[in-house]
């Protein structure tokens, strides 16, 4: 991408913005996968470990879709998931604020102990597109010069 001009920073926004949205849809369909893992077992585990499979599963899910949107695949493969788990441990993490100091689901709901509440997936998306776009934005705006890990083998001279 050319620096400086408009359409640099133009692309950096919609790649927030694409990998928040697509990181919501997947938080969403996380959630729905680990509750559907939950059914198909029977709930045999306490309630608390039901609650944590849905928080996990919305906060793996939602940092797969916040680091497609900042993906490159250009660095060595440590790199690469090393990346990759610092997204999901910022969209995990975010997930667990959302279960931690969001409402909650309604108490009077007679399925409330294995229901989950709806912030937790802005919280996991937003946790894991903050993580994606500051590591994202660290590799397009360090001069490589200035990096201690570029890739050895991208370097053209």
């Amino acid at each position: 991408m050319v620096r400086g001009g408009t359409s640099f920073y133009t692309a950096m926004a919609a790649r927030t913005l694409a990998g928040f949205v697509v990181g919501l849809f997947l938080a969403f369909f996380g959630d729905l996968t680990a509750r559907i893992f939950s059914l198909l077992l029977g709930y045999p585990w306490p309630p608390s470990v039901h609650q944590n499979l849905l928080v996990i599963g919305a906060g793996i899910a939602a940092g797969v879709g916040a680091y497609l949107a900042w993906m490159n695949l250009s660095l060595r493969w440590y790199w690469t998931l090393g990346t990759l788990l610092l997204v999901l441990v910022g969209s995990i993490g975010g997930a667990y604020f959302g279960h931690i100091y969001g409402p909650g689901p309604d108490p009077t709901y007679w399925w409330s102990r294995y229901a989950s509440d709806k912030t937790i997936y802005l919280t996991a998306a937003t946790g894991g597109i903050v993580m994606s776009t500051i590591l994202g934005l660290a590799r397009e705006l360090l001069p490589l010069g200035r990096r201690k890990w570029k890739a050895k083998h991208l370097d053209q001279t």
